[in-house]
């Protein structure tokens, strides 16, 4: 089912004719208690009008499916009648959000553990401000738990009229009014939050919107979480131009994609102690609080980092995300006797004009600067044009063609590869995949070689410039899928710019994968038990259960004609397909549908950022 973010979720399904009973389990770790408040039942012509009211030109999409299974159907359903595009955010949330219940559901806020005292926010007020703190002082007032501290600066001949706002909504004992100093005022509210006495400290700014619940939700978080240095909340923003709500909904910790975006951005709260050390680091920064927040992210652990999944707080619309370039790591070569850096690994079967193609790519494409091999793993090839090609290339330098014959295992030609390989790189590579960059195996093999990092995958296009791979989310399609898949890669920025920016992913597609070979045989390579489907996300799963993290790097961008040489699951492969994702589900259920890289706002039905 959907996250309930808001309190409250909504899940459409087809239901068999011989359904007895429903059954909900709450999720993993939950501390409240769930209730059913509505079970309707849609009859076909109920759904077919839905469609038709909501999405006319989805009809013939709702035809179709309803002979193609009820897998199909079901999802038919749930995307015309449930799913929403972000545009449509303020609607979506009204629709599911829940009135705090505090004798009720929520009784459990706060029960039982340890106070963590005061909030404290700090905030500076400019001459044309007036209205914007009226507007955040209201969502003060309005707070279901008053546990919280406002420092507000702001120049002299503001001080009366703020005063008696203040004073109005009876907050004269929680907000403290200071003079402004000279300076930029982000420089002026660090320097204030880094003298406060508040054991966690944050910024607003004026016309911010906290949520009624949110100072009751943060509290209750890090009581929760006692070992936490930094929480951040999701938000929302008012757009300029249009006036629409637009969500910001972030992932968990992502430290490389914070170094080039700040996707945290408000609301975020610093344990004091910790900012005031971390503001000491940022001088002449442009933008302190961003600077403050990758300061205090270095040399400490994820787990001091968290994201309460909330929309907790309305902003107005801001200058757009300045994006910061983050210099590619470079590659480094092992104290051992002269070799390749990186071994291209390319299992393959027939289908030689494709082996042929990706091949003179690499060569044609590749930087010379960087040593390299290539490994082709043939199973069982049998046309006259592939044997004579693979001979033809044992005996070129640099090339190396091992056969491994028997059934078709992705997985065990990738290990068969790996285990001949020698260099200190292992770049994973479909047959069907055409090189376009020169530095592409520098950009990826560099950052594979990371201490933290795992798997480092590239952006895929297929042939018409649309997007077949920025990234693998976890529990998308029952299991895991592209994210973004489909979407014209031109003038697609992505949510919060990640397009835009090397970013943490649970997993990346074996297409084309990076990874430092002491890491692969760390966890064992790949899972033979996963022949075709699903082995290159277990691949990178096991990685992140290490404590590595996977990358995508949009900046590196190659053809993939997908699965040009396997064909369609269709028969006795759809029958394995099915075996290898019960498989994967089983293995990896905790992550279904919570996906630290993809927000459970995010639909898992749509590959493109629906809200769901």
């Amino acid at each position: 089912m959907p996250a309930a973010t808001f309190g409250r979720a909504r899940w459409i399904g087809l239901a068999p004719t011989d359904l007895v009973s429903v059954d909900i389990l709450a999720p993993l770790g939950a501390g409240q208690d769930i209730r059913v408040d509505r079970l309707v039942s849609l009859g076909d012509f109920s759904v077919a009008l839905r469609v038709f009211t909501r999405h006319p030109s989805r009809i013939p999409h709702y035809l179709l499916s309803r002979v193609r299974g009820m897998r199909q159907r079901a999802v038919m359903a749930r995307t015309a009648l449930d799913l929403r595009r972000t545009p449509a955010f303020a609607a979506f949330a009204a629709e599911r959000e829940r009135k705090l219940e505090p004798d009720g559901l929520d009784a459990a806020l706060g029960a039982g553990v340890p106070d963590v005292g005061e909030l404290a926010f700090v905030m500076s007020v400019a001459a044309e401000g007036a209205a914007g703190v009226s507007r955040t002082l209201n969502s003060l007032a309005a707070q279901h738990d008053r546990a919280f501290r406002l420092t507000i600066a702001l120049r002299p001949d503001r001080a009366a009229s703020v005063g008696a706002e203040v004073g109005r909504l009876g907050l004269r004992e929680c907000v403290e009014l200071v003079p402004a100093e000279n300076g930029a005022a982000d420089r002026i509210t660090l320097g204030l939050a880094s003298r406060s006495t508040c054991g966690w400290v944050g910024l607003l700014r004026a016309g911010d919107i906290l949520d009624p619940k949110a100072i009751l939700l943060l509290r209750h978080y890090l009581q929760a979480n006692p070992t936490l240095d930094v929480l951040y909340s999701d938000s929302a923003e008012v757009d300029r131009w249009d006036g629409r709500l637009y969500p910001q909904l972030k992932p968990d910790w992502s430290p490389v994609f914070l170094q080039q975006v700040d996707y945290v951005g408000r609301l975020c709260l610093f344990r004091a102690d910790v900012l005031a050390e971390a503001a000491q680091r940022v001088d002449g920064d442009a933008l302190p609080w961003w600077g403050a927040l990758v300061a205090a992210g270095r040399h400490r652990p994820r787990k001091a980092f968290g994201h309460l999944k909330r929309v907790l707080l309305k902003t107005a619309s801001e200058q757009p995300r300045p994006i910061k370039e983050l210099a590619t790591p470079g590659l480094a070569r092992s104290p051992a006797p002269p070799g390749p850096i990186v071994s291209i690994v390319i299992p393959t079967r027939d289908r030689v004009e494709l082996l042929r193609r990706a091949i003179d790519t690499i060569s044609a494409a590749t930087e010379r600067t960087c040593p390299y091999e290539v490994i082709v793993v043939d199973n069982d090839s049998t046309s006259p044009d592939s044997i004579k090609y693979l001979a033809g290339l044992e005996t070129s330098g640099g090339f190396t063609v091992i056969r491994d014959p028997g059934v078709f295992n992705f997985s065990r030609l990738v290990n068969t590869g790996a285990a001949a390989a020698r260099g200190d790189v292992l770049l994973l590579l479909n047959n069907d995949c055409e090189v376009e960059q020169g530095d592409w195996l520098t950009r990826l093999g560099g950052w594979a070689q990371q201490p933290e990092i795992g798997g480092v995958g590239a952006l895929l296009l297929y042939g018409d410039e649309r997007i077949q791979h920025a990234g693998v989310s976890i529990g998308m399609g029952g299991e895991a899928g592209h994210r973004d898949r489909n979407m014209p890669v031109r003038g697609h920025y992505g949510h919060l710019l990640r397009m835009k920016a090397v970013h943490e992913v649970s997993a990346v597609t074996g297409a084309c994968l990076a990874v430092d070979r002491r890491k692969f045989l760390e966890v064992d390579g790949f899972d033979e038990a996963f022949a075709v489907a699903f082995n290159d996300v277990d691949f990178c799963l096991r990685l992140q259960a290490k404590g590595y993290q996977n990358l995508l790097v949009p900046q590196v961008v190659l053809k993939h004609l997908e699965s040009a040489s396997r064909g369609k699951d269709r028969g006795p492969k759809r029958v394995r397909f099915l075996e290898e994702a019960a498989r994967f589900r089983e293995r990896w259920r905790p992550l279904i549908h919570d996906d630290p890289f993809y927000n459970p706002l995010f639909s898992t039905t749509r590959f493109n950022d629906w809200l769901e």
